[in-house]
C-alpha cells in the first residue's frame, strides 16, 4: 500500500538521522528504518479506528438522547443513517482490523472531547446534512461520506495530529501518507465484503522476479551507506560553480540515493529515478533544489551512459 515514493522518503529520513547521529552501526539504522515503516501501518489502523470511533460516538449520543427525562420525538426516533454506515459495519467485522486493533491496544476513552469536536464539525457541514436528508442512501453514498471525512476534515484536524505527535513524533511526517492509504482502502472496499478479506498490506504485491518493496527499502539504505564515499566522489566531479561542502546535506543525500538507484537497481528506469528525486526535493529541500537536482541527475545519467556503467536490464529501461 506504500508507494515507492513513500519508501524513498522513509529511507531518506532514516539515512539523514543515521548520518546526523554519527552512528557506526548500520544494523541499528536498518532496524530503526524497519520499525519506522511498521509504525506507519499502526497509524493506518489507528486512523481506521478513528473513523469507527466517530460513528460510535454518534451511537452513544443517540442512546443518551433516548434516555432523556423528556425526550423529543426526534430523540425517540432518530435518523440512524450515519451510525448504520455499511462500510463501518463491515470494518468492525473484519478479522484483520479486529486483530490489529487488539494487538496495538487502541483506546480512545481519554479522547472523547476530541471525538466530540470532530463529530460536531462533521454535523455542521453541508455534505453531512445532504447525506442525512436523502430519501435513501446507497453503499457508494456511505463511502463518499467517509471519503469526505478523510479528504476534507481529517487532513486539517490539528487536534488529532497533535494527539498522534505526542504518541510518536515521526507520525507527523506519516500523517498525510496514511490519509492517502485510508482513501485507497475506502475506494477499494466492496459491498458485502467478507470478514476474512485481508486489509491492504503495507507493501504492495509485485511481479514475480522483482524485489518486494520492503527489500527495496533495506537494500537502498544499505547500499547508500556502503558506497557513500564512492558516490560522493562521483557527484563532486559533476558539481560546477559550487563547492561540495556547501551543497545542502539533503540535496547531497538525494543525489547519493539517485546514484545508487542508477547503479544498483537494474529494474528501475532512469527517468523514474530522476523524476522521483526531483519531486522529493520539492518537499524536503529549498525552492531552488529541484533545478539543482534535475541538472545534476541529468549530468550523472549521461556520465554513466557514456561510461557504460548503467546497470539496467530490460527493454528500454536506460532511456525510460
Amino acid at each position: 500500500m506504500l508507494t515507492r515514493r513513500d519508501i524513498r522518503i522513509k529511507v531518506m529520513q532514516a539515512l539523514y538521522a543515521f548520518y546526523l547521529s554519527e552512528n557506526n552501526r548500520p544494523d541499528q539504522g536498518e532496524k530503526q528504518l524497519a520499525d519506522s515503516l511498521e509504525k506507519i501501518y499502526q497509524l493506518y489502523i489507528r486512523q481506521l479506528s478513528f473513523l469507527d470511533e466517530v460513528v460510535k460516538f454518534a451511537e452513544k449520543r443517540i442512546d443518551e438522547n433516548r434516555q432523556k427525562l423528556l425526550p423529543t420525538p426526534e430523540d425517540l426516533n432518530p435518523n440512524t443513517r450515519f451510525v448504520e454506515n455499511k462500510i463501518i459495519d463491515s470494518l468492525r467485522a473484519n478479522r484483520d482490523y479486529q486483530n490489529f486493533s487488539e494487538k496495538i491496544r487502541i483506546n480512545w476513552s481519554l479522547q472523547e472531547e476530541m471525538i466530540r469536536k470532530f463529530y460536531n464539525e462533521l454535523r455542521s457541514t453541508d455534505e453531512f446534512r445532504k447525506y442525512m436528508e436523502k430519501a435513501s442512501v446507497t453503499f457508494d453514498d456511505d463511502r463518499e461520506l467517509l471519503l469526505f471525512m478523510v479528504r476534507n476534515m481529517m487532513v486539517s484536524f490539528e487536534i488529532l495530529q497533535y494527539h498522534y505527535e505526542e504518541m510518536n513524533i515521526h507520525w507527523v511526517d506519516d500523517y498525510d501518507t496514511v490519509l492517502q492509504m485510508l482513501e485507497r482502502t475506502l475506494k477499494g472496499w466492496k459491498e458485502k465484503q467478507d470478514p476474512t478479506t485481508h486489509l491492504p498490506a503495507l507493501y504492495k504485491q509485485v511481479l514475480e522476479g522483482e524485489d518486494d518493496d520492503y527489500r527495496f527499502a533495506m537494500d537502498l539504505f544499505r547500499k547508500v551507506l556502503l558506497h557513500s564515499s564512492k558516490y560522493d566522489a562521483i557527484i563532486e566531479k559533476k558539481i560546477s560553480n559550487w563547492e561540495f561542502d556547501r551543497v545542502a546535506k539533503v540535496d547531497i543525500l538525494l543525489l547519493r540515493m539517485a546514484v545508487c538507484e542508477f547503479l544498483e537497481f537494474p529494474t528501475i528506469p532512469v527517468k523514474v529515478t530522476i523524476n522521483e528525486y526531483i519531486d522529493i526535493s520539492k518537499i524536503f529541500s529549498s525552492p531552488k533544489s529541484k533545478l539543482f537536482i534535475n541538472g545534476m541527475l541529468d549530468k550523472l545519467a549521461l556520465h554513466f551512459r557514456e561510461e557504460g556503467t548503467l546497470k539496467k536490464s530490460g527493454r528500454g529501461l536506460i532511456d525510460n
